[in-house]
């Protein structure tokens, strides 16, 4: 039998299967943390590229090869990185805030008017200023005393260095201990991916493709440039907020040696607005 040209069959709506899903996806939960219990709030703005590090290149993402398997969620469903030459390099404890410093939401430490020390009439404010003008409301007992000091701008200049120790203390927090058990709440990468993953804006899930980037083939943008290929940055955009603390310890008047007053711990709440 000759095999003749081929057809077509066409069932047309006489094998039509309607079919729906009976497990809908699901999104792992957003972790969350709060720097409660801060007694300053300090604000800044980090443009991308100008000179200050790059946060559109800071985090990445890799999943897996097995991408359907829920049961690797806890070794290897999404590695997460950061790229440490690219975080915040200003000084955000030297450097003048947006805004006036304005209460945490944390107790406010008695003696402190207003809630924190103002900057005097046309001067500028910083965590530094800040800090000493408040060790000396904490001595003296009344604000605007720093002049009381002998030593005043040594005490600024000395906070003001912190931050190298500061800033090395937050890179190494970012940095993943282990890269295979790392989708936890203890996590800080996680506290950002999962955060992107549960909140998207007007037009989506920010997990489109115009959203992410590829990353250097090599890896080598990343931390650690062994673990090959892969890696997408983090979906990041203008507005986005990175929050952290900063809390300088208490100072017990034996250790100051002026007065019978101690100092108090101080805690600052560093908010950083992401600017293209």
């Amino acid at each position: 039998m000759s095999s003749g040209t081929p057809i077509t069959i066409d069932f047309g709506s006489t094998v039509a299967i309607d079919t729906s899903l009976n497990t809908m996806p699901t999104l792992p939960a957003a972790a969350t943390a709060s720097t409660t219990g801060d007694h300053v709030k300090v604000t800044f703005n980090w443009h991308d590229g100008s000179g200050n590090g790059s946060w559109k290149n800071l985090f990445a993402f890799k999943t897996d090869s097995i991408d359907l398997g829920d049961g690797d969620i806890g070794t290897a469903d999404i590695q997460m990185d950061v790229s440490l030459n690219a975080f915040y390099t200003s000084n955000f404890i030297s450097d003048e805030t947006n805004t006036t410093l304005t209460d945490g939401d944390g107790a406010t430490p008695t003696n402190v008017t207003g809630g924190h020390i103002p900057a005097p009439s046309g001067g500028a404010q910083s965590v530094a200023r800040e800090y000493v003008r408040y060790i000396a409301e904490e001595i003296f007992g009344r604000v605007n005393s720093a002049d009381l000091f002998s030593n005043e701008g040594s005490l600024v200049t000395d906070v003001e260095g912190q931050h190298t120790d500061v800033l090395a203390d937050i890179k190494t927090s970012l940095t993943p201990t282990d890269y295979t058990q790392n989708q936890v709440n203890t996590n800080p990468l996680w506290l950002v991916m999962s955060q992107l993953i549960a909140n998207g804006d007007a037009s989506g899930t920010r997990f489109d493709a115009s959203g992410i980037t590829l990353s250097d083939a090599s890896g080598a943008v990343m931390n650690n440039s062994t673990l090959g290929e892969g890696w997408k940055y983090m979906p990041l955009t203008d507005g986005d907020k990175l929050v952290f603390s900063i809390d300088f310890a208490s100072i017990a008047a034996s250790a100051h040696g002026i007065g019978e007053n101690d100092i108090p711990s101080r805690k600052y709440k560093i908010e950083i607005t992401l600017k293209d």
